[in-house]
């Protein structure tokens, strides 16, 4: 059976942006996040991994907004607790951020293709949390891409002119700027002002 083409109006798509930046329902912002990524055109599958959701959710999602519209943002009333992580998917879940740190949604993404129990990424992440795995996310680095032997001579450059600022020999007049190949320094020696620039081959 072929969908039905998802498409937003001009306003629909403003409002749900709207939603996405200002309500103050996390479940509300995800679902609106939802139907404006599938309004992109991606498939359920796509949405749900770019999200860290299971395919059922964004599924559902996208049939109650047909019949319901923007009366499907909120949460129905309902009984009984969400579901929740079973003590064994748990056990595995640790294991696997202690071997390589991970976000929730990563993780969620891991779990869901193990076939685990279908949650919400907030439940990896107060799982997570509980069990002291949280973290900060880790940035690009270009530790790995430099000479290590350019950087410490460059580091040795800098600890010198600190301290011949720190007696008064020289006035470092600005930060000392660190550069992909360079490192400059601008300071003040003698009432005299230079330019020092030190260039490192192979950084």
């Amino acid at each position: 059976m072929k969908l039905i083409p998802f498409i937003l109006s001009e306003f629909e798509n403003f409002r749900l942006n709207h939603i996405v930046k200002c309500d103050t329902n996390w479940r509300i912002r995800e679902r609106a996040s939802t139907l404006l990524f599938l309004a992109q055109g991606l498939s359920c599958v796509k949405v749900a991994e770019k999200m860290g959701l299971s395919r059922p959710t964004v599924e559902s999602t996208r049939k109650n907004w047909f019949s319901d519209k923007f009366q499907s943002l909120p949460d129905l009333p309902r009984s009984g607790a969400p579901r929740k992580i079973k003590p064994d998917e748990a056990e595995k879940i640790l294991e696997l951020v202690d071997e390589k740190p991970l976000s929730a949604t990563d993780v969620l993404k891991i779990h869901l293709k193990n076939e685990g129990t279908a949650v919400h990424v907030a439940t990896v992440r107060a799982l997570l949390k509980k069990e002291g795995r949280s973290w900060k996310m880790t940035r690009h680095s270009l530790k790995k891409k430099r000479d290590e032997q350019a950087f410490q001579q460059a580091r040795q450059v800098i600890d010198v002119l600190i301290a011949r600022a720190e007696s008064g020999e020289i006035v470092l007049a600005s930060e000392i700027l660190i550069r992909l190949g360079e490192i400059s320094v601008f300071s003040e020696l003698r009432g005299h002002s230079f330019f020092a620039k030190f260039t490192f081959l192979h950084w």
